[in-house]
């Protein structure tokens, strides 16, 4: 069978889109190998994140995610096809991961921040005793997105508080 024939169409809904995005500017990569024609997702962690990335495969069901945890560091697949190969040429220039506005129109719900954040991101609690006796607590969300540049942390930020003010 010719490989058009061969190759599944899936559709993908916002929310699965908002799932792989949201990992892919965390943990998650987009890869092109060999001859393979198309990318395909993947990522991996510790054995204390199989449960996220258990949640993560059973709502990527319908995208044929697995999650493979026979190896030494478990991971998250999906198959090769184009719909990711469509998402590698939206945020990965020259070959890096990237953060552009265009491809930040696809990060358009809320899960996909929360699971950023997931792989990304910690809450941190200070706090202070005032003379008083009273005790102050300051919790914050920190993500870590080291791997990007200070102008795509900057357009991920504003993006952020867009969504999250619109819903």
């Amino acid at each position: 069978m010719p490989f058009v024939e061969n190759t599944k169409i899936y559709d993908m809904n916002r929310l699965e889109r908002n799932i792989i995005i949201g990992g892919l500017l965390g943990d998650g990569s987009l890869a092109l190998y060999g001859r393979s024609k198309n990318a395909y997702y993947r990522e991996h962690g510790c054995t204390k994140q199989v449960p996220y990335r258990q949640w993560k495969a059973d709502k990527l069901k319908n995208l044929d995610f697995k999650l493979l945890i026979t190896c030494k560091n478990p991971q998250l697949r999906s198959p090769s096809n184009k719909v990711y190969t469509n998402l590698y040429n939206s945020f990965y220039i020259n070959g890096e991961k990237s953060i552009t506005k265009e491809n930040l129109l696809l990060l358009d719900h809320p899960i996909g921040l929360a699971c950023l954040y997931m792989d990304d991101g910690s809450l941190v609690i200070d706090s202070s005793k005032r003379k008083n006796g009273s005790i102050y607590i300051f919790p914050r969300i920190s993500i870590y997105t080291l791997n990007f540049s200070e102008d795509e942390n900057i357009l991920l930020t504003q993006n952020s508080l867009v969504l999250l003010i619109k819903k």
